[in-house]
């Protein structure tokens, strides 16, 4: 009798996690679709112009501005986004070539389903700005970072609380 009862007790506890870790999974997954956004000119991240959106593999001019935590943003080689406000962005990727100027606000990079970047590999300006968030940070080899400085002769703005890769030949520069 014992046995059949450990059982039965083994067995709901296997289905009562499952449905839990389903009903988790099910959350985690179905109310924010994942998005990608690309420059596609220089201009403003706050005007609509600036972007395209893939829509299940075409890009498509987007309804709203790139911004969320389930959003990976590219600026293209060529492309130069100004960017004046806050944004919380799970991936944001700045190709050879390609520069964001944050001028103000803050940009937060934050993980979501264990992802979650600001990878470097053209020019990043900020001015009056912060990144910020629980996000990695890869600066690439041969790119340009401007930081400025804020408080004495520290760079204030530039805070990571993530994983940290700063690549061999970075200019670095301070205003």
């Amino acid at each position: 009798m014992e046995l059949i009862a450990s059982a039965s007790i083994f067995f709901m506890a296997t289905i009562l996690m499952a449905v839990f870790f389903h009903v988790r999974y099910l959350n985690q997954y179905s109310y924010d679709k994942p998005l990608d956004y690309r420059a596609i000119r220089n201009g403003n991240w706050s005007d609509l112009a600036t972007w395209e959106v893939n829509d299940n593999g075409q890009w498509v001019r987007p309804s709203e501005i790139p911004n969320g935590s389930h959003v990976t943003s590219f600026i293209p080689h060529d492309i130069c986004v100004d960017l004046n406000q806050e944004v919380v962005l799970n991936n944001l990727f700045i190709e050879d070539g390609g520069s964001l100027n944050i001028v103000s606000g803050k940009v937060g990079i934050v993980k979501s389903f264990d992802q979650g970047t600001l990878s470097c590999n053209g020019t990043l300006k900020m001015g009056t700005s912060e990144i910020v968030g629980d996000g990695d940070v890869v600066v690439g080899p041969g790119s340009s970072l401007y930081c400025q400085m804020l408080r004495g002769n520290k760079v204030a703005n530039f805070r990571v609380s993530g994983k940290q890769s700063i690549g061999s030949g970075v200019k670095f520069f301070t205003f």
